[in-house]
């Protein structure tokens, strides 16, 4: 009585999240897809099978790359693969291979591991995002700070240079490499104009 009662009321919640799920993902605007242990589509939302012009039917049940034998198709198996094998989560940012003739698809996707209640992984849950229009926006705006006349630098957090701009390379007569992955000791730059001019 008892242990049939607590595992109908399990199964009943965990129909209820599986329906919350669903809900959530197809009315998502990012592409979701849950994969099996063997990189087989157990679920797929509408917007993905529009992106991919595939039916729920062709999909379900197959690897990404049954349904499409590509390099970049390649790289997305493996990412599935890399959550399997490591169980930790993965990210992707590449182009989809989409019907020909449409535009490119720059797509970031989160390779998340999904365990059951055991702890034992059971699945794995991709979101991808269309990330077409920030790609627009970030090669505006690198025309935009490439065209600027003011020195322009960025640095990581160990004080390496990782981009300068076309007005900096050009005042000191180097190419970017001349700045890339040094520090400004490393370059000799001390803030001292004479004893700069003498370094470069």
């Amino acid at each position: 009585g008892r242990d049939f009662t607590e595992r109908r009321r399990l199964q009943e919640a965990l129909a209820e999240r599986e329906r919350e799920f669903r809900t959530l993902a197809e009315h998502s605007p990012d592409m979701v897809a849950r994969y099996d242990l063997n990189c087989r589509y157990l679920y797929c939302n509408p917007q993905l099978l529009e992106l991919a012009g595939r039916s729920l039917t062709e999909v379900l049940g197959k690897t990404p790359l049954e349904l499409h034998d590509d390099e970049s198709v390649r790289c997305y198996q493996d990412k599935i693969e890399d959550v399997l094998r490591t169980r930790g989560p993965a990210e992707l940012m590449y182009i989809l291979p989409i019907r020909p003739y449409t535009r490119k698809i720059y797509d970031h996707v989160r390779f998340t591991p999904e365990f059951d209640a055991s702890g034992q992984l059971v699945s794995v849950l991709a979101i991808g995002r269309d990330i077409r229009k920030l790609k627009e926006i970030e090669r505006r705006m690198s025309t935009l700070i490439d065209n600027l006349p003011d020195f322009i630098m960025r640095l990581d957090t160990q004080g390496r240079h990782i981009y300068v701009s076309p007005a900096v390379t050009k005042a000191f007569g180097v190419s970017d490499e001349y700045f890339l992955g040094k520090t400004t000791v490393d370059i000799g730059v001390t803030g001292d104009p004479d004893c700069d001019q003498e370094l470069l």
